[in-house]
């Protein structure tokens, strides 16, 4: 219908669907698959990014690290501890971070390619990403200090109410769950439980 349309038109300008655009669009050519991480929505209403955003927005910042161009988040509202308007840390995609829970990327925090934060869970300092996960009540670098730059990585998943700091770097397919706790310049890879 023409109110389908225009609602695809209105949903396609935000800048929710261009940040998604951009996770996979490199060049001036728009084939298809650039399109994969932009998701289908129900085009009988109309979508904002105010409606699209419940939890956080993009500053408008951009960074580069470790070769990928991750985006600065903001809160659009108030949850667990964070306060509305606060200013977070930086995703590749709105992919890395669940809208749900309390979960945060607090402004050292970096997160990217597939790697996804849910939960409850908090990333302090460091990078979490490939295809790591990070849930539950899981922390990651809450007691680091500024040099300290913990590292969470490969199909790695911190769960309940794990601690990753220091220079600890966990990766490959390791689950870190319950209260354990990886720190200093401790390395956890390959296949732990």
């Amino acid at each position: 219908t023409i109110e389908e349309a225009e609602a695809i038109l209105k949903y396609v300008k935000t800048k929710f669907a261009r940040t998604m655009l951009g996770c996979l669009k490199v060049t001036q050519n728009n084939p298809r698959d650039t399109w994969a991480k932009v998701p289908m929505q129900d085009f009988t209403e109309e979508w904002t990014d105010e409606k699209l955003y419940k939890k956080y927005g993009f500053t408008g910042k951009v960074c580069r690290r470790e070769g990928h161009y991750l985006k600065q988040i903001y809160a659009v509202s108030s949850f667990g501890n964070v306060s509305k308007n606060q200013i977070g840390g930086w995703i590749q995609s709105p992919a890395n971070l669940s809208e749900d829970g309390d979960c945060w990327v607090h402004p050292d925090g970096f997160v990217a390619q597939h790697a996804v934060i849910s939960g409850d869970a908090q990333v302090y300092s460091g990078i979490v990403h490939d295809s790591a996960l990070v849930d539950g009540k899981a922390i990651i670098g809450h007691h680091s200090l500024d040099r300290q730059f913990p590292r969470v990585f490969g199909n790695a998943h911190i769960t309940n109410n794990a601690h990753i700091w220091g220079e600890a770097s966990v990766s490959g397919f390791v689950r870190v769950q319950d209260s354990a706790s990886v720190h200093d310049h401790a390395i956890v890879r390959d296949h732990v439980v």
